[in-house]
Order: C-alpha cells, then structure tokens, then sequence
C-alpha cells in the first residue's frame, strides 16, 4: 500500500475545521483520520501563516500521550488509527487574531509523503 496517492479532498478532510486557537503559551490545531490507519513516521514541515517552525517547538498529543516532535519516527511514531485525533500544539508563540494558511507536512509507513493544506481563523 506504500505509496498510494491520497486525494487532496480528502486530505483536506483531515484538518478539523475552526480547531485553530490560541492557549496561554502556545498555539494549536487538530487532525483528524476519517481515512483509514496511518504510521506516522517522520514530520518534515509544519507552516502556519507563512512560518516554519522547529520541531523542538512542536508537540503531538494523542490519547492524552504526548510526543515532542523531534522525536517522531520509526522507534517512535505517531500512530494515526481511523477515527482518531491528533492535537498538534506549537509552544512559545501566539497567533494574531485572523486567517491563517497551515501546512502540516509528514510521512507515513503507509502512504509516503502527506501535505495537509488548509486555512483557518483564530477568533479573536
């Protein structure tokens, strides 16, 4: 199954709308797998209004698990089962109230390479 092609619909789809939002200390959003199971081995870029940032930034919380993103990998992989949720947390910045473009890059055991491209609102 490596490597087949997710339709860009439905990557779309795995954004969970109006989920951008500022906290206290950080940023965050959520995706969602209403697909099929996906390994989540390696985090290759996360944009969000026009800047990338680090992976020592960047959290995963799943299930109440949390994974820094520099460790995301083959030892230590997100595991994105149909159904689930994945909130995506950046620490130590804001957003301004507003539109916001995200770019969520990654790659799976069993699709390769997935861009999540989506725009979203932070109420203000």
């Amino acid at each position: 199954m490596f490597g087949m092609q997710i339709p860009s619909f439905m990557l779309k789809q795995m954004y969970k709308a109006g989920s951008l939002k500022n906290q206290t200390d950080c940023f965050e959003f959520t995706v969602c797998n209403p697909v099929m199971d996906a390994t989540i081995v390696t985090v290759k870029e996360l944009t969000v209004g026009g800047t990338t940032y680090r992976l020592e930034e960047v959290e995963f919380t799943q299930a109440e698990v949390t994974l820094p993103g520099t460790t995301v990998s083959e030892e230590q992989p997100v595991d994105f089962g149909k159904g689930d949720e994945v909130a995506i947390r950046v620490k130590g910045t804001t957003l301004n109230p507003g539109e916001h473009s995200i770019l969520l890059h990654v790659h799976t055991v069993e699709f390769g390479s997935i861009r999540i491209e989506v725009q979203d609102t932070v109420r203000g």
